[in-house]
């Protein structure tokens, strides 16, 4: 779509995921629209946990 960048991340934490989407997008959090695809799991003992997704959306000018 024109007038915008859209990606999915995925990381240990929703949050360092969208810090890693905001890096690779370039942008601030106040330029971005913020969707959680996955809130991810722990597992137990730090086995079979599952990643946190989300998909930031860059919107511009």
């Amino acid at each position: 779509m024109e007038g915008r960048q859209e990606i999915e991340k995925s990381a240990g934490t929703a949050e360092e995921a969208i810090q890693e989407a905001c890096l690779e997008l370039g942008a601030s959090r106040d330029e971005e629209e913020i969707e959680g695809l996955s809130e991810g799991t722990r597992g137990i003992l730090g086995i079979g946990g599952q990643a946190a997704r989300v998909r930031v959306i860059r919107k511009e000018g």
